[in-house]
Protein backbone atom coordinates (compact mmCIF):
# COMPACT_ATOMS: atom_id res chain seq x y z
CA UNK A 1 0.00 0.00 0.00
CA UNK A 2 2.78 2.42 0.94
CA UNK A 3 4.74 1.68 -2.22
CA UNK A 4 1.65 2.22 -4.36
CA UNK A 5 0.86 5.55 -2.72
CA UNK A 6 4.43 6.83 -3.07
CA UNK A 7 4.89 5.61 -6.66
CA UNK A 8 1.65 7.26 -7.77
CA UNK A 9 2.75 10.50 -6.08
CA UNK A 10 5.95 10.46 -8.16
CA UNK A 11 4.27 9.90 -11.52
CA UNK A 12 3.64 13.60 -12.02
CA UNK A 13 4.03 16.92 -10.26
CA UNK A 14 1.42 17.56 -7.60
CA UNK A 15 0.42 20.28 -5.19
CA UNK A 16 2.01 20.61 -1.78
CA UNK A 17 -1.32 19.55 -0.28
CA UNK A 18 -1.36 16.36 -2.37
CA UNK A 19 2.17 15.45 -1.25
CA UNK A 20 1.27 16.15 2.35
CA UNK A 21 -1.77 13.86 2.12
CA UNK A 22 0.34 11.10 0.59
CA UNK A 23 2.85 11.41 3.44
CA UNK A 24 0.04 11.30 6.02
CA UNK A 25 -1.42 8.16 4.40
CA UNK A 26 2.00 6.51 4.35
CA UNK A 27 2.53 7.35 8.03
CA UNK A 28 -0.78 5.66 8.88
CA UNK A 29 0.35 2.52 7.06
CA UNK A 30 3.70 2.63 8.91
CA UNK A 31 1.79 2.76 12.22
CA UNK A 32 -0.25 -0.29 11.22
CA UNK A 33 2.94 -2.14 10.28
CA UNK A 34 4.57 -1.14 13.57
CA UNK A 35 1.61 -2.41 15.58
CA UNK A 36 1.58 -5.68 13.65
CA UNK A 37 5.30 -6.26 14.09
CA UNK A 38 5.21 -5.40 17.79
CA UNK A 39 2.29 -7.78 18.31
CA UNK A 40 4.05 -10.59 16.45
CA UNK A 41 7.28 -10.05 18.37
CA UNK A 42 5.44 -10.12 21.70
CA UNK A 43 3.52 -13.25 20.73
CA UNK A 44 6.74 -14.98 19.67
CA UNK A 45 8.49 -13.82 22.84
CA UNK A 46 5.96 -15.24 25.29
CA UNK A 47 5.71 -18.52 23.34
CA UNK A 48 9.48 -19.01 23.57
CA UNK A 49 10.49 -21.89 25.84
CA UNK A 50 13.13 -19.74 27.56
CA UNK A 51 10.78 -16.80 28.16
CA UNK A 52 11.19 -15.54 31.72
CA UNK A 53 8.16 -14.43 33.71
CA UNK A 54 8.68 -11.83 36.41
CA UNK A 55 6.08 -12.76 39.00
CA UNK A 56 5.60 -10.30 41.84
CA UNK A 57 2.74 -9.52 44.25
CA UNK A 58 0.19 -7.34 42.41
CA UNK A 59 -3.08 -5.63 43.22
CA UNK A 60 -5.37 -6.37 40.28
CA UNK A 61 -7.63 -3.40 41.04
CA UNK A 62 -4.66 -1.00 40.98
CA UNK A 63 -3.50 -2.56 37.71
CA UNK A 64 -6.89 -2.05 36.08
CA UNK A 65 -6.98 1.60 37.15
CA UNK A 66 -3.49 2.12 35.69
CA UNK A 67 -4.54 0.58 32.37
CA UNK A 68 -7.68 2.73 32.33
CA UNK A 69 -5.65 5.89 32.90
CA UNK A 70 -3.18 4.98 30.15
CA UNK A 71 -5.97 4.31 27.63
CA UNK A 72 -7.81 7.53 28.46
CA UNK A 73 -4.65 9.51 27.75
CA UNK A 74 -4.53 7.95 24.26
CA UNK A 75 -8.30 7.92 23.69
CA UNK A 76 -10.05 10.62 25.78
CA UNK A 77 -13.47 9.66 24.38
CA UNK A 78 -13.35 6.15 25.81
CA UNK A 79 -15.69 5.46 28.74
CA UNK A 80 -14.14 2.84 31.05
CA UNK A 81 -16.06 2.07 34.23
CA UNK A 82 -14.44 -0.08 36.94
CA UNK A 83 -16.70 -1.41 39.67
CA UNK A 84 -16.76 -4.09 42.34
CA UNK A 85 -19.35 -6.82 42.51
CA UNK A 86 -22.16 -5.81 44.88
CA UNK A 87 -21.66 -8.98 46.92
CA UNK A 88 -17.98 -8.12 47.49
CA UNK A 89 -16.89 -7.02 50.95
CA UNK A 90 -15.22 -3.60 51.07
CA UNK A 91 -12.00 -4.85 52.66
CA UNK A 92 -11.46 -7.52 50.00
CA UNK A 93 -7.94 -7.47 48.56
CA UNK A 94 -7.41 -8.43 44.93
CA UNK A 95 -3.84 -9.63 45.25
CA UNK A 96 -2.14 -12.19 43.05
CA UNK A 97 1.38 -13.00 41.94
CA UNK A 98 1.88 -12.07 38.31
CA UNK A 99 3.90 -10.35 35.62
CA UNK A 100 2.78 -6.71 35.71
CA UNK A 101 3.66 -5.72 32.13
CA UNK A 102 2.02 -8.80 30.62
CA UNK A 103 -1.20 -8.45 32.60
CA UNK A 104 -1.36 -4.76 31.70
CA UNK A 105 -1.08 -5.74 28.04
CA UNK A 106 -3.85 -8.33 28.39
CA UNK A 107 -6.25 -5.97 30.18
CA UNK A 108 -5.49 -3.16 27.73
CA UNK A 109 -6.21 -5.38 24.73
CA UNK A 110 -9.66 -6.27 26.04
CA UNK A 111 -10.59 -2.76 27.23
CA UNK A 112 -9.44 -1.20 23.96
CA UNK A 113 -11.31 -3.77 21.85
CA UNK A 114 -14.49 -3.25 23.86
CA UNK A 115 -14.40 0.52 23.34
CA UNK A 116 -13.27 0.28 19.73
CA UNK A 117 -16.13 -2.03 18.74
CA UNK A 118 -18.86 -0.12 20.60
CA UNK A 119 -20.69 2.92 19.31
CA UNK A 120 -20.73 4.42 22.82
CA UNK A 121 -17.03 3.51 23.30
CA UNK A 122 -17.84 2.15 26.75
CA UNK A 123 -16.73 -0.89 28.72
CA UNK A 124 -17.79 -1.93 32.22
CA UNK A 125 -15.13 -3.78 34.20
CA UNK A 126 -16.18 -5.66 37.34
CA UNK A 127 -14.11 -7.47 39.96
CA UNK A 128 -15.08 -10.39 42.16
CA UNK A 129 -12.84 -12.38 44.50
CA UNK A 130 -13.77 -15.94 45.46
CA UNK A 131 -11.92 -18.07 47.98
CA UNK A 132 -9.15 -18.96 45.56
CA UNK A 133 -9.89 -17.00 42.38
CA UNK A 134 -10.25 -13.45 41.11
CA UNK A 135 -12.78 -12.98 38.33
CA UNK A 136 -12.60 -9.92 36.08
CA UNK A 137 -15.46 -9.25 33.67
CA UNK A 138 -15.28 -6.83 30.72
CA UNK A 139 -18.71 -6.04 29.28
CA UNK A 140 -19.63 -3.86 26.31
CA UNK A 141 -22.72 -3.12 24.25
CA UNK A 142 -20.89 -3.25 20.95
CA UNK A 143 -21.34 -4.99 17.63
CA UNK A 144 -20.96 -8.46 19.14
CA UNK A 145 -19.48 -11.66 17.73
CA UNK A 146 -21.39 -14.28 15.75
CA UNK A 147 -21.78 -17.90 16.91
CA UNK A 148 -19.65 -18.99 13.96
CA UNK A 149 -16.78 -16.64 14.83
CA UNK A 150 -16.82 -17.03 18.61
CA UNK A 151 -14.89 -20.36 18.78
CA UNK A 152 -12.06 -18.86 16.67
CA UNK A 153 -11.48 -15.43 18.23
CA UNK A 154 -8.35 -16.53 20.13
CA UNK A 155 -6.68 -17.86 16.99
CA UNK A 156 -3.83 -15.63 15.70
CA UNK A 157 -4.85 -13.47 12.71
CA UNK A 158 -8.50 -14.55 12.90
CA UNK A 159 -10.89 -11.66 12.32
CA UNK A 160 -14.63 -12.22 12.22
CA UNK A 161 -16.90 -10.57 9.68
CA UNK A 162 -18.24 -8.10 12.25
CA UNK A 163 -14.73 -6.83 13.14
CA UNK A 164 -13.38 -6.26 9.63
CA UNK A 165 -14.68 -2.70 9.51
CA UNK A 166 -12.28 -1.74 12.36
CA UNK A 167 -8.50 -1.54 12.35
CA UNK A 168 -6.67 -4.59 13.64
CA UNK A 169 -4.63 -7.66 12.80
CA UNK A 170 -6.20 -10.41 14.91
CA UNK A 171 -3.24 -10.76 17.28
CA UNK A 172 -4.47 -9.05 20.45
CA UNK A 173 -6.82 -11.77 21.72
CA UNK A 174 -4.35 -14.57 20.92
CA UNK A 175 -1.73 -12.67 22.89
CA UNK A 176 -4.18 -12.03 25.74
CA UNK A 177 -5.16 -15.69 26.01
CA UNK A 178 -1.51 -16.78 26.11
CA UNK A 179 -0.75 -14.26 28.87
CA UNK A 180 -3.66 -15.52 30.97
CA UNK A 181 -2.57 -19.13 30.42
CA UNK A 182 0.95 -18.26 31.62
CA UNK A 183 -0.69 -17.07 34.85
CA UNK A 184 -2.57 -20.40 35.17
CA UNK A 185 -5.83 -18.59 34.52
CA UNK A 186 -8.61 -18.83 31.97
CA UNK A 187 -10.44 -16.46 29.63
CA UNK A 188 -13.90 -16.99 28.17
CA UNK A 189 -16.05 -14.94 25.81
CA UNK A 190 -19.83 -14.61 25.64
CA UNK A 191 -21.44 -12.59 22.88
CA UNK A 192 -24.49 -11.84 20.76
CA UNK A 193 -24.45 -10.00 17.46
CA UNK A 194 -25.73 -6.47 17.86
CA UNK A 195 -25.98 -6.75 21.66
CA UNK A 196 -22.42 -6.83 22.91
CA UNK A 197 -19.69 -9.02 24.33
CA UNK A 198 -18.48 -10.10 27.76
CA UNK A 199 -15.00 -11.42 28.45
CA UNK A 200 -14.41 -13.16 31.77
CA UNK A 201 -10.87 -13.68 33.07
CA UNK A 202 -10.24 -15.93 36.07
CA UNK A 203 -6.88 -15.79 37.86
CA UNK A 204 -5.78 -17.88 40.85
CA UNK A 205 -5.06 -16.09 44.11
Amino acid sequence: IMMGQLEVALLQKRTVEDYQQTIKDAIEEVKKMRDLINGLLELARINNDIFQLHFRPLNIDDLLWQVRESLLIQFPDYNIQIEFDESQEEETEFKIKGDKSLLQMAFQNIMENACKYSEDQRVNVSLLAHSDTIRISFTDRGIGISEEDLPHIFEPFYRGDSSKSRKGHGIGLALTQRIIQLHNGSIRAFSQLGKGTRFVISLPL
